[in-house]
């Protein structure tokens, strides 16, 4: 459905003379992606009004999807593929935070900002199979890619510490960061 669609839009630009039809292939698969990130983002951000975690989540969402623009990471093998295991990174941490008591939630906080810093710094970037990076846009997005991920790794440690009261959004913000570089494991294949 998500393919029509994309065709659907592709077309209807093409008719319209804003694009070129040598470009069909190029647009509709920015539009399979931008509707798909949408329907991911949407579907996390409807289940966080369910959880009463809409602040919190924007939070993950931001942390999560800055960090994995510039640093890469695995993909699924289809768009529902992607959309299982986005909402599934999504509601893995919401069901384990409200097990845990807000003592043990600090402990994590921190070893999961740390663990997301570490893996960045080890794994990032990495190029999707159909766009390779050049040896200067490598260079370009670990740089941005790091310094994304350390500011979002001080800011958690810094909250655990000045905004007690405020854990839960410092465990979803660790909570992105870390599933940022959890992202990086897969897909690093030639080491």
């Amino acid at each position: 459905m998500l393919a029509k669609i994309s065709e659907f839009l592709t077309i209807k630009l093409i008719d319209s003379g804003a694009i070129s039809k040598e470009d069909y292939e190029i647009y509709t698969y920015g539009w399979a992606m931008i509707l798909s990130t949408l329907a991911i983002v949407i579907s996390i951000l409807f289940l966080s009004i369910i959880a009463h975690n809409v602040i919190a989540t924007i939070l993950y969402l931001a942390c999560f999807l800055m960090v994995r623009a510039y640093a890469g990471g695995s993909h699924a093998d289809s768009y529902f593929g992607c959309y299982i295991s986005s909402l599934t990174f999504y509601c893995v941490p919401l069901i384990f935070a409200s097990l845990t008591d807000i003592d043990l939630s600090l402990i994590f906080i921190r070893i999961f900002a740390v663990m997301g810093v570490l893996l960045i710094f080890a794994r990032a970037p990495q190029d999707h199979p159909n766009r390779k990076l050049s040896n200067d846009e490598v260079i370009m997005f670990r740089r941005k890619s790091r310094i994304i991920a350390c500011a979002f790794g001080i800011c958690i440690f810094i909250s655990t510490v000045v905004l007690p009261q405020y854990l839960s959004l410092s465990w979803w913000s660790a909570i992105g960061l870390l599933e940022a570089g959890i992202t990086l494991l897969k897909s690093h294949k030639d080491d």
